[in-house]
């Protein structure tokens, strides 16, 4: 049976207060300086990842127009001759 703790982080001092034990207690600084680069590169990878869906989205739009794939949700037949397209 584990006891559990939680953890807290005053922004101010930057310091995670954690009270497992004394040693890992007094541990805890968060470097703030490094916290800008954080959030610019999560933004980066947010654009890159949109971009990448998109241009996968593109892709795929082009292929079902390509193969002339059917856009009823019950046939997807590509070549599809029916009238229900």
């Amino acid at each position: 049976m584990s006891d559990k703790k939680e953890l807290s982080w005053d922004y101010n001092s930057g310091k995670i207060k954690r009270n497992f034990t004394n040693e890992w207690a007094n541990s805890g600084w968060f470097n703030m300086e490094k916290l800008p680069d954080v959030v610019t590169s999560l933004i980066e990878q947010r654009k890159s990842m949109v971009a990448y869906i998109e241009a996968l989205h593109d892709k795929i739009d082009d292929i079902i127009k390509k193969n002339n794939i059917c856009d009823n949700p019950r046939c997807h037949t590509a070549g599809c001759t029916s009238d229900h397209k």
